[in-house]
This record gives C-alpha cells, sequence and structure tokens, in this order.
C-alpha cells in the first residue's frame, strides 16, 4: 500500500523533533567541543540553518537598518562589519544551538541583543 505524502511528512517531523530532544540534551551549555558541535548540527541541520548559510535573506530596510533570517555567528559578524549595534530577535530566547551561538556572537562582536 502506498504512503500518502501526508503521512510521510508526519513521520519526518515525529523523527526531527525526537532528534531536536537529543540533541538539545546531549547540547547542554556548549562547553566542551563536542558539546559545541552538537551545537552548530542543531543550527545546521535541526533548525534548517543549511538554508540560510546559502540565503540569510538579509536587506536594507533603511540606512544602516537590516532585516534577516535567524543570524549564524557568521551573520553576526558581517553585520558587527556594516556597523550594526543592535540585533532584535523576534523568535524571543530559547535553549537552542542557534540562539546560543547567536547569543555568544553577539557578545564577541559588541552587539546588543534584543529578545522578543
Amino acid at each position: 500500500m502506498p504512503v500518502s505524502f501526508d503521512a510521510m511528512m508526519r513521520y519526518i517531523n515525529s523523527v526531527g523533533r525526537k532528534l531536536a530532544r537529543v540533541v538539545s540534551r546531549a547540547r547542554g551549555d556548549m562547553r566542551t567541543p563536542w558539546q559545541r558541535f552538537l551545537g552548530r548540527f542543531e543550527l545546521l541541520l535541526v533548525d534548517h540553518g543549511f538554508i540560510r548559510a546559502l540565503y540569510s535573506n538579509r536587506h536594507q530596510v533603511a540606512p544602516g537598518m537590516y532585516r534577516s533570517a535567524q543570524p549564524s555567528p557568521a551573520h553576526v559578524k558581517q553585520m558587527a562589519d556594516l556597523g550594526v549595534k543592535t540585533i532584535v530577535n523576534l523568535r524571543g530566547e530559547g535553549d537552542t544551538g542557534a540562539y546560543l551561538l547567536e547569543a555568544e556572537a553577539c557578545r564577541r562582536f559588541g552587539i546588543e541583543l534584543v529578545n522578543f
């Protein structure tokens, strides 16, 4: 019996959610090299960061003001180089590899991170 597209997508989503939970527990606060690797894995694969690595969706809205997708640490550096002083995070503070790496990059490059 053929499997419907909806059933296949539900299965893929359930596997993805389980993987995210496992990676999040093992990642912890990213103090060890292995935990940092898992944080990057979570950013790239669980949080779809591989898409944002190819296309950041960053556009200038006004002089000195940009909007973009969730920035990776490399994107935070690029924004610091452009003179950006504040990043407004509309996803809110979270216990994800993407958020922890973004917050760390903001501290490193002197950018204020505001969470909503």
